[in-house]
Parts: structure tokens; sequence; C-alpha cells
């Protein structure tokens, strides 16, 4: 455990300190400054708990001008192993120190890529978040096999249904950084293009977006019509001596009938938690060679 102190520089304690002359506060010019001392019992306290191996670092803070690297030199004299000075000029309120610790002890939580995380963006709050819309308005999301012949999914039911912007345009600001897109479709893919497999995909993308739609599509020739889903936990068990059976959904590993495959998908979706009541569901079929996108089921909420 790592100990943070925050010390400050004061009026020593033996020091008699006058009114400035206009009355607007304390003088303090040419007066002997010091750490107060209630930090100064709190940075011992910090020490004992390292000494006792509780705190495994001592780290003193200290925020205000230059002259404060004084107080820390005083914390790390009496035994804190680094000390930090937040520099600053203006008059710090209790708040704004509180705000500058805290900001501090996060940049040092931060990973080495932390500066692309919109959490770690200045002015960002999570509480407050609200979507993404405004940037991507997103509002389709299409599940489907990530078999490379079945690539052109995504396209075909943005055809299908007409009013969709499939694969949109990238937005840019001043500085050419991708702040948005057009898109109103996005395809999230996996084996056989299961429901099951995309649940977290739902659940995430609601959070983010206004969806309104998502769309099942099971694929001709695809690899998982090759096998039996105890076929599959049989061989992996075989090959890799582990045993997956209570891992998955089984009646998703393999798709033994395309019509009922996407029917109990679409089942699967609306009894699951993750999905919102009011999105529309759909099921497809699609031919890969023609091309060709065929409805199977639709569960449309009334």
């Amino acid at each position: 455990m790592k100990v943070l102190v925050a010390v400050k520089r004061v009026v020593d304690a033996n020091v008699k300190v006058g009114v400035k002359s206009h009355g607007t506060g304390v003088d303090i010019s040419n007066v002997k400054m010091s750490m107060n001392p209630f930090d100064e019992i709190a940075v011992e306290e910090a020490v004992r708990l390292k000494e006792a191996g509780v705190a495994t670092e001592v780290v003193a803070v200290s925020c205000g001008i230059a002259q404060s690297q004084e107080t820390l030199r005083t914390a790390l004299a009496i035994g804190a192993d680094r000390a930090i000075l937040i520099e600053s000029d203006a008059e710090l309120q209790p708040l704004a120190v509180a705000k500058l610790l805290k900001a501090l002890e996060w940049s040092r939580k931060m990973g080495k890529f932390s500066n692309y995380e919109y959490r770690n963006l200045p002015g960002f709050d999570m509480k407050a978040f609200e979507g993404a819309n405004q940037a991507i308005p997103m509002k389709t999301l299409v599940i489907h096999c990530f078999d490379p012949r079945a690539v052109e999914i995504p396209q075909a039911v943005a055809d299908h249904f007409e009013d969709e912007v499939y694969p949109g345009e990238i937005i840019t600001d001043e500085n050419g950084t991708r702040v948005g897109s057009t898109a109103t479709l996005f395809a999230t893919t996996n084996a056989g293009g299961r429901a099951a497999f995309a649940l977290a995909s739902v659940a995430a993308m609601d959070y983010l977006f206004d969806v309104q739609n998502v769309v099942v599509v099971h694929h001709s020739f695809c690899g998982t019509t090759t096998l039996t889903p105890e076929l599959m936990i049989e061989e992996f068990h075989d090959h890799h001596h582990a045993d997956i059976s209570t891992l998955f959904d089984h009646d998703s590993l393999a798709i033994m009938d395309f019509e009922e495959s996407l029917n109990y998908d679409i089942k699967l979706l609306r009894s699951s938690p993750a999905v919102p009541k009011h999105v529309k569901l759909y099921g497809f079929f699609y031919e890969i060679s023609t091309g060709k996108l065929t409805e199977v089921v639709r569960d449309i909420p009334a």
C-alpha cells in the first residue's frame, strides 16, 4: 500500500503575524514559513506505517508556489520516500486542492494507453454520459458469422431495410481526429452468427446508442453445419483434454437446421434481459453465392 500525504506551507507556528495595512488579509511577507504542524504529524504517522510493514511507500504532495519545495524537503527529512509539487500561483481553496489530489492519484493509476480512454478526458463525466448517437447515429446491430465468404452480409441487410447508412463516412475534426461516423448499422461476428454469443454486444450497444433493431443472419454452407454440439465437445476434449460441455449454450454450438436456428436465436434474444423490450428482432438466411437475403422470422413489439 502506498500512502499519499498532503502537506501545506504555512506561517511558522511560533511567528506572530499582523494584518495588512489595507485590511485585506494577513501580512506574511518576510516571515518564516514551515509545514503545517498537523501535516507533519500525518507524515510521521505514514512513516510509522511503512516501518510497521503496512505501507510500502510514503509520497508527500504539496499544491502551491515554487517555495513549497521547502515544505516537501521537510517531509523527505522526516522519512517520506518521494515528494511531488503541483505548482500554482493561485490562492487555492480546499475544493481546488481536493480536485488536484484526485487528478494526481488518478494519473498514477493510468496505464500506457489511458490517454485514449474517454473516461480520462478532461471534462468527461461518466454519470452524465447520455450515449454517442450525436456522433454516430447507430440504430441497427447485425449479428452474423465471421466466415470471410459472408462479409457482404451487413451491406445486404442495409440494402434490405433501405433507410440504413452503411458503411458510412468517417467524420473528423479540424485536427484530423476521428470524432464520428454517418453509419447507422454496425455488425458483430462470431462462429455461426449466433445470438447467444452476442448478448454482451447488444447490451453495450444499448448503453452507447439508441438501438432499434437487432438482426441475426445465418448463411449457407456455414462451418457450424459440419458438426453437432456433442461432436464439438467430444473432439475438443480428445484434442485438448478439457471439458467445455458446461461453458456454452449447446443449441448455439451448431446449426442443425437454418429455420430452427434462426427461430431459436430470435426467441433467445427476446427472452434475454440484455435485450430491451422495445427492440425489433429479425432473422434472415443469406445465400453466400448469390447474395440473396431471405427473411425467416421477425419479432416486432406491439
